[in-house]
């Protein structure tokens, strides 16, 4: 049992708070102190490499791809708008031809 110090209150020993005055109970034992292995050697483990990089890159792959898809369809459809009446802008249109050969590149 554990006795509240603000109340007195008898309370279970794996409980929390005070069920009288709902304080938060201080244990007896301290704190760090395991009862596990006490040689470092037992305690320690070797960390284990995650595949979540290789996970990471694809997603990042995917990401760039959309947006240069993105980026090719934009630049492709504002190619023919006018710039001024009579005019068009076909420098878009080389940007984006730009962007489609570098994701092809890339793409590989």
């Amino acid at each position: 049992m554990i006795i509240c110090t603000r109340c007195g209150t008898e309370n279970l020993d794996d409980a929390p708070f005070c069920i009288h005055c709902n304080r938060k109970l201080q244990s007896l034992r301290r704190a760090g102190v395991e009862a596990g292995p006490t040689r470092r050697s037992q305690r320690l483990r070797p960390m284990q490499p995650s595949a979540g990089g290789t996970e990471f890159r694809t997603l990042l792959a995917r990401c760039a791809e959309v947006w240069t898809v993105a980026a090719l369809v934009a630049g492709l459809s504002f190619w023919g708008l006018p710039a001024e009446p009579g005019q068009t802008s076909w420098w878009i249109g080389v940007g984006a031809l730009a962007l489609g050969a570098a994701w092809l590149r890339w793409r590989g």
